[in-house]
């Protein structure tokens, strides 16, 4: 369950009011495990405009829905609403931002229940730098090379959707404003610099998936840590996949589509 705090009855009818004034589309973010979905998020609530949960909710499990449409979106509704009356909602605010990385494997019924009146973002990165990273919090890595192939694969098969826009971590490393016009530009929201200064503007400073970390800002650090040497059999796992490299290969392709006017 949730661990934001429940606010004083002051603050939840403030925030009942200003939830009625999020009526734009809301913005869900997917993909694999450590590919930047939660930085995505934090840098989005930068934004005046937009306010991103502080929390994955998980809200969309195929596996949870009850058979009814209707009834789904009774209790989509009502999880959301109590997500939202807990959080800090700034008066600038006119849509809604969730990140749980399995969204990507959820996007038809997302889609369903949305009518289409949504914008998804889908972070891919590099597979060597996804499958060695290590937990924080346990010893070992994070996410199994098959986990990364089928994320990704169903990533990309949305490539020319158009309510889905394909993210590159190297991307928003290393064309950081470029790629947050592109983002904003396809959300319809007005560039603002504030995203540029997200860890200072964002309200999003901790998240589950940062383990007890502090939000921090962009670094090229967090690029090719896989070619550390006691990632090399790990490493070895995915190169000698034909598989995985196809999808490398995909990959390498579609960054240079996204970056052609950087």
């Amino acid at each position: 369950m949730s661990n934001i705090k429940w606010p004083g009855p002051g603050r939840i009818v403030r925030n009942i009011s200003r939830i009625r004034r999020l009526d734009q589309s809301p913005i869900l973010i997917g993909g694999c495990g450590r590919t930047g979905t939660s930085l995505m998020s934090a840098i989005l609530d930068a934004h005046p405009e937009i306010i991103s949960f502080p929390e994955e909710t998980n809200i969309f499990e195929s596996d949870r829905m009850f058979r009814s449409p209707r009834l789904n979106r009774y209790r989509n509704l009502i999880r959301f609403h109590r997500f939202l009356v807990r959080i800090d909602i700034p008066v600038t605010s006119r849509r809604w931002c969730e990140k749980t990385p399995n969204n990507v494997r959820e996007l038809e019924y997302i889609f369903r229940e949305f009518r289409n009146r949504v914008k998804i973002i889908l972070m891919i990165r590099d597979g060597r730098d996804v499958i060695t990273s290590l937990h924080p919090l346990r010893k070992g890595y994070y996410i199994t090379v098959e986990r990364w192939i089928k994320d990704t694969a169903l990533t990309l098969s949305y490539m020319n959707h158009e309510n889905v826009l394909i993210v590159p971590y190297e991307s928003l490393i290393l064309h950081f404003e470029y790629t947050m016009r592109k983002i904003l530009d396809f959300t319809g929201n007005d560039f603002d610099p504030k995203v540029l200064e997200f860890t200072r503007f964002s309200g999003v400073q901790s998240h589950d998936a940062f383990h007890g970390q502090k939000l921090k800002g962009i670094s090229s650090g967090s690029l090719e840590r896989w070619k550390d040497d006691k990632h090399k059999e790990r490493v070895r796992l995915l190169t000698t996949n034909a598989e995985a490299m196809e999808i490398m290969n995909q990959l390498e392709q579609y960054q240079k589509q996204f970056e052609k006017d950087a």
